[in-house]
């Protein structure tokens, strides 16, 4: 996701203020002291985030099965242990408005591997269309006990999925 905004900055008495590199408003990639022309000027700041998640996760239970005729209905629960590699970056730059020169730039990489614990809750319902065969659908909730995070996002991985079933 991108996103863009213009707008402007004043500066008081004309000079680049010192600082450390924590975002635009510092200015931190001009030589201190140094003059501008006009103390308030108007810059254009581009952010863009990107998120890259590699989830697995791996759960053991207990099944409930109740099968009438050639209708089955299970319903499941149990832990999960889900190995998680994500990496979180931000990537950030400051333009003048004007000539659209490059004045401000940082770029943020975090890069982690963790492992959550969690629980599942599951049902299904099949139908049986043959002597080999089974349709039906099915629903899982998986809750992960912790979030995962950065110096700038936080990600809750709990979440629900739907099945498509097909056995033979």
């Amino acid at each position: 996701t991108t996103a863009t905004e213009a707008f402007g900055y004043d500066l008081g008495a004309a000079l680049w203020p010192a600082g450390p590199a924590a975002g635009p408003q510092t200015f931190a990639a001009a030589p201190v002291g140094a003059a501008i022309a006009d103390p308030t000027t108007d810059v254009l700041a581009t952010v863009e985030y990107d998120l890259d998640l590699n989830m697995y996760t791996f759960g053991v239970g207990w099944n409930a099965v109740y099968t009438r005729e050639s209708i089955r209905c299970l319903v499941g629960a149990g832990p999960t242990l889900s190995f998680i590699d994500f990496d979180f970056g931000r990537d950030a730059d400051v333009r003048w408005a004007d000539d659209g020169e490059l004045f401000f730039h940082i770029a943020i990489v975090n890069d982690n591997v963790d492992d959550l614990g969690g629980a599942y809750v599951h049902a299904e319902l099949a139908a049986q269309m043959g002597d080999y065969i089974d349709v039906g659908f099915g629903v899982r909730y998986d809750h992960v006990f912790d979030d995962i995070s950065s110096d700038f996002a936080d990600v809750d991985l709990s979440g629900i999925n739907g099945q498509a079933i097909l056995s033979w």
